[in-house]
């Protein structure tokens, strides 16, 4: 029950009924954490068995879930590269998501300034091209 201990894809595929994942080519027995996954234990029991790494990041869990992961591993996959090689992705692919998260973020707030610059000019000129045909009427 070490880290060391392989595990092949079909293995976990098998253990669907103990809870087991794969993410970032580490297996995990998330049995224990059912009752307190704050997203419900359905997601897991549905999704046990499988490689949820995808899934897990694209989640946007946070840097205590991932650590919280650790807890639960029971081995690596058996086909996947080594554990120092597995931790360093697994990390690029948390950062990654986080700065393409903060971009987006980013890039939503400048596309929301600026249309509502473009609205709030368009409104002023409106206003005021109305405003002043209007005072050229009076004047004449």
């Amino acid at each position: 029950f070490g880290m060391s201990q392989k595990y092949t894809r079909e293995e976990v595929q098998n253990s669907r009924h103990k809870n087991w994942f794969i993410i970032n080519g580490k297996v995990y027995d998330v049995t224990p954490f059912l009752d307190e996954h704050p997203g419900g234990d359905e997601v897991l029991k549905e999704n046990s068995g499988t490689d949820a790494s995808q899934a897990f990041e694209d989640v946007g869990h946070s840097e205590d879930a991932h650590n919280l992961l650790e807890k639960y591993q029971i081995g690596e996959l058996a086909d996947s590269p080594s554990n120092e090689q597995s931790k360093t992705s697994g990390k690029h692919l948390s950062a990654g998501s986080t700065e393409v998260k903060k971009d987006s973020e980013v890039t939503n707030f400048l596309i929301a300034t600026g249309v509502g610059l473009v609205v709030a000019v368009l409104a002023y000129f409106v206003f005021f091209s109305n405003f002043f045909a209007k005072q050229d009427e009076q004047i004449l």
